[in-house]
């Protein structure tokens, strides 16, 4: 009797068995290895360019915010003569600034970064004022003019902190 014939004795003392054939079905060490190696450099990669990104988007804001706060003020200028008075530098929080562009400015922009707000101050006379805020980087996105010493309502600008510009 052949193995490879069929038997239906109940008598036979030999079995068969199935050839098992090996069929790989997962991944070796070396192959996740290196596919987590190319996911965390894509990962670092998106990281760092979002992050720039970000902070392109606080700057753009951040000068939305100081356009409009001007346009405020200059109103102010233009309705009374003067500046609103608030000789020494306070956020713009304070209740004598925002009630004093309230009519034209109800509702008050805040930094972006959340941790920073937009400072003001005039002279005693309302003759010239200045705004004053903070960026953890440079000006590169900032107009020139927002820096400009010589124009009544400069913007000055800190980085990390506060200047003592106005």
């Amino acid at each position: 009797m052949s193995i490879f014939s069929p038997h239906n004795s109940s008598s036979s003392t030999h079995s068969v068995k199935k050839a098992h054939v090996a069929v790989p079905w997962g991944f070796t060490l070396t192959e996740v290895i290196v596919v987590l190696g190319i996911i965390g450099t894509l990962a670092s990669v998106m990281y760092f360019s979002l992050n720039g990104a970000h902070s392109k988007s606080r700057d753009t804001q951040r000068i939305k915010d100081l356009e409009t706060l001007q346009a405020a003020v200059e109103q102010y200028y233009a309705d009374n003569g003067t500046y609103p008075v608030l000789v020494s530098r306070a956020s713009i929080t304070t209740s004598s600034f925002a009630a004093a562009v309230q009519a034209t400015l109800p509702t008050l922009p805040k930094d972006p970064s959340g941790s920073a707000s937009y400072l003001y101050q005039s002279d005693a006379t309302g003759a010239s004022y200045c705004i004053v805020f903070t960026t953890p980087d440079s000006l590169g996105d900032f107009p020139a003019s927002f820096a400009d010493p010589m124009t009544p309502g400069a913007v000055y600008y800190g980085v990390g902190a506060y200047t003592s510009g106005c």
